[in-house]
């Protein structure tokens, strides 16, 4: 299935939330230095980066809105 990342239904305030790649990275077993380093970031701004994926996350939750939480599969990590 073919699907437009940029399509409008996407800004809907009721289209599905995903899940920051900070975040999913973390959950799926990534530590902090790992992260660092793979996405070349500063640490205040992964700090920054996943708060804002937490706060985004949990409007989702309030609002009812599904939550898409992909897997971070390690062998697709560069």
């Amino acid at each position: 299935m073919n699907w437009d990342p940029n399509h409008p239904s996407l800004r809907s305030p009721q289209a599905p939330h995903e899940t920051a790649g900070v975040l999913r990275m973390r959950r799926n077993g990534y530590n902090g230095a790992q992260i660092l380093k793979l996405i070349k970031l500063r640490g205040t701004r992964l700090v920054n980066q996943m708060q804002r994926a937490m706060d985004a996350e949990q409007a989702a939750h309030r609002a009812g809105r599904p939550i898409h939480d992909a897997r971070i599969d390690p062998k697709r990590v560069k």
